[in-house]
């Protein structure tokens, strides 16, 4: 029946669901800089109602939960067009370096070097016994080969380099993938949609999504409560609720065909390092001691061979 304490009652219960409102503004606040926080609000619901004359009398206001403003459809978006912005920064970064490394802007660049080799060509072709046209061109040459040589150096050294960060990449791939899972098996633990969400955990979450989506394309599929899939765009799976999988960087390896069906392969010994891919195919069998196995060698797939 209402009554004083009705009354007392209701004024507590909305005093204690202001309270909890206040609170998650200061913090609000606090997270303003917070990078990842999405801001929270009390959702207040009505605390019921009891039959009474002339009709039902409301018992006040509770706070319900702690919901976060956050819209999915943006947030995938926004790691769709991360991925993508990424990828063409670092390709412009990779493409400043090449060109870095041409110099064509500058008077002694391999463009202009060749230019003037052919025009010592063209020289000698007026004058063949001419000997100072004869140096002239093999000075031409040599400068030619010389930034052909040192440019080649560059490039390999730039394609080491471009390998060490991918390297340096996939081992930061599987660490974040490795926190992605733990905060599922957390979120897991701890969301309860509509009675205690884990807005922290989610929010970080999404932020580590945000980062690997700078490093490689992914597509999100969140069911909720920690049930989440991410996939690469070429729908490989890299996070499966709370199991994580590896990303390996290798390098050159060696795959043996049989030349006839049931024919016996043995290793090709191979000593050195290169960056080179290549084609090995026995045109003659036997041991090499004998001197009757023969093979050839190709640096493009078999289009040409090494002579």
């Amino acid at each position: 029946m209402p009554g004083i304490n009705s009354i007392l009652n209701i004024g507590q219960g909305a005093l204690f669901a202001e309270q909890a409102a206040i609170h998650v503004t200061g913090n609000n606040i606090a997270n303003v800089n917070t990078p990842g926080y999405s801001r929270q609000a009390v959702r207040f619901e009505d605390n019921g109602y009891i039959d009474y004359v002339p009709g039902q009398i409301g018992l006040g206001t509770r706070a319900a939960e702690v919901i976060r403003y956050f819209d999915e459809f943006i947030e995938k978006s926004y790691v769709e067009k991360n991925g993508t912005a990424s990828r063409w920064e670092t390709q412009h970064g990779m493409l400043l370096n090449v060109d870095g490394l041409f110099n064509e802007s500058n008077s002694t660049g391999l463009s202009a070097l060749f230019s003037a080799f052919l025009n010592e060509w063209s020289d000698l072709s007026a004058r063949p016994d001419d000997i100072p046209s004869r140096e002239a061109l093999l000075a031409s040459a040599q400068s030619v080969a010389n930034v052909i040589r040192q440019e080649q150096e560059y490039m390999h050294n730039l394609e080491v380099t471009t390998d060490n960060l991918i390297r340096q990449d996939v081992d930061k791939i599987n660490l974040l993938l490795e926190k992605i899972a733990n905060l599922n098996k957390q979120i897991k633990q701890h969301d309860e949609p509509g009675v205690n969400n884990a807005n922290t955990l989610l929010d970080e979450r999404d932020l580590l999504i945000r980062e690997l989506s700078s490093h490689i394309d992914v597509n999100l599929l969140d069911r909720g409560s920690g049930d989440c899939t991410i996939m690469t765009a070429a729908g490989h799976t890299l996070v499966d609720n709370d199991v994580p999988f590896k990303l390996d960087f290798q390098g050159p390896k060696a795959d043996k065909y049989p030349l006839t069906p049931g024919a016996n392969i043995t290793d090709i010994q191979f000593s050195g390092g290169s960056y080179n891919e290549y084609t090995v195919e026995i045109v003659t069998g036997g041991t090499t001691g004998d001197g009757v196995s023969q093979f050839r060698v190709s640096l493009d797939g078999g289009k040409t061979w090494v002579t």
